[in-house]
């Protein structure tokens, strides 16, 4: 049946990647007896990948070549003992039965996590996905929210809980869309897409976080559109993170609609309650001695994020090992340690005062903000004022746009991507805005 078999390759790579046809196919053995055609391997995953994506060109294909309509059937067959079939067995399982990923931090648990009311659902539905692998109704789960709250933590608790579960044989993969990007580009160099492809749609739970860093890359989006695609036929579970609703972020509308087709929640800014037990369990964990009333001065100052009051509670413990002790530390000695954490005044301000102070510290008028002026002079003052609206205030993105002139919700994200880049890239922005802040804060 070899002559029936590469007829099949054939016109089936005529739609989708070659090499993805012939490593399905490597293995598959294909029986005619009159109307019946029998596609048959030792593995049933490549049968069942097979059977969901190409039943119905497969039909066609016989129908044209036989000149009726035909029955197709899938069937495992016992392993062939030769060593050209052991050989090929030993080539599935290297990317097959890897159970742990090693990119998965252990202190990242369901039982570490703090609950609250800015994260109970995206907990829940988190912990419900980690106990009915393949059953889950939450299929993809989709977590967004700003950075520092928590998404990264619940994703991977769903990918511990997984792993460290002895009863099961699954396999999880977690990456960051950036290393996921990143990689791609390198298989096409390096001529390896079917290795990568393995990586990412042979695994039972795929985690991959800050799915917003791929927005405009087109070839990757279509890259994980298949991979997705793959993977959600065969109920296999999916688990993605942003620091926005899909909505929001610049993807193809296809990948859009399946973000949509399981849960979207999100996590909000930490409660001062929420603030609080997380910083008395973070205390513990870590062995610092702090007085409730020191613990709850650090919660109302500190509001963004849940990083951020790990930061202060990292920089208390230097200081006590310094010191000896931190114990009988007093609000002054917070305000001379911590003050740069210290976010509440951005917190209670307006969209209004963050333009006037914004502008105020580049010595420009809150009309040249409005403004559609491109200077460079101009417009870093506008993307920094916007960029902290969004990450300090809780309009929408359509709400800043419009207060800054006018300005389309996706002008908003650019102003943000823009101020994050160079926030990262270059040392010289970051103190300039770290400056602002402590300006705004005073």
């Amino acid at each position: 049946m070899s002559e029936l078999k590469n007829l099949i390759m054939q016109k089936l790579s005529k739609k989708v990647d070659e090499n993805n046809v012939k490593h399905l196919f490597r293995d598959i053995q294909i029986r005619k007896n009159q109307n019946k055609i029998t596609f048959e391997a030792t593995d049933e995953i490549f049968l069942k990948r097979i059977k969901l994506l190409f039943e119905e060109d497969l039909e066609y294909i016989l129908y044209k070549k036989v000149g009726n309509e035909v029955e197709l059937k899938f069937e495992k067959i016992e392993k062939i003992q030769r060593k050209k079939e052991k050989d090929k067995k030993q080539e599935k399982i290297t990317y097959k039965k890897s159970k742990k990923t090693n990119d998965l931090n252990d202190n990242f648990r369901f039982k570490n996590f703090v609950i609250g009311r800015s994260n109970e659902m995206s907990y829940s539905a988190s912990l419900a996905v980690a106990k009915n692998i393949g059953k889950s109704i939450y299929n993809p789960l989709f977590i967004y929210g700003d950075s520092g709250l928590g998404k990264t933590h619940l994703m991977q608790a769903i990918g511990n809980k997984v792993t460290n579960f002895e009863k099961n044989d699954l396999k999880c993969c977690y990456v960051t869309a950036d290393k996921f990007r990143n990689e791609l580009i390198e298989s096409i160099k390096n001529r390896t897409t079917v290795k990568f492809r393995n990586k990412y749609r042979y695994v039972d739970v795929l985690l991959i976080d800050d799915i917003h860093v791929i927005e405009g890359a087109e070839s990757v989006q279509e890259e994980f559109f298949h991979t997705f695609n793959d993977l959600y036929k065969l109920n296999k579970q999916i688990v993605v993170t942003s620091d926005r609703h899909p909505s929001d972020i610049n993807l193809e509308n296809r990948l859009i609609t399946r973000f949509e087709w399981g849960l979207i929640t999100d996590i909000k800014r930490p409660r001062l309650e929420t603030r609080v037990a997380i910083l008395k369990k973070k205390a513990e964990m870590w062995g610092i001695d702090l007085s409730h009333k020191i613990i709850f001065y650090i919660a109302n100052n500190v509001t963004s994020n849940v990083r951020k009051l790990e930061g202060c509670l990292r920089r208390i413990s230097f200081y006590g090992r310094i010191s000896g002790s931190t114990k009988d530390l007093t609000q002054n000695d917070i305000d001379a340690l911590l003050s740069e954490f210290f976010d509440n005044n951005l917190e209670k301000m307006s969209l209004s005062v963050i333009k006037e102070k914004v502008a105020s510290y580049f010595g420009l008028t809150v009309g040249i903000l409005e403004s559609k002026r491109r200077k460079k002079e101009f417009v870093i003052p506008r993307f920094i004022a916007m960029y902290i609206a969004r990450r300090y205030t809780n309009n929408t993105l359509k709400e800043i746009g419009r207060f800054f002139g006018n300005r389309d919700h996706s002008s908003v994200i650019n102003a943000c991507n823009r101020v994050e880049q160079m926030i990262k890239e270059d040392i010289n922005f970051k103190n300039k805005y770290e400056k602002v802040i402590r300006y705004l804060n005073k």
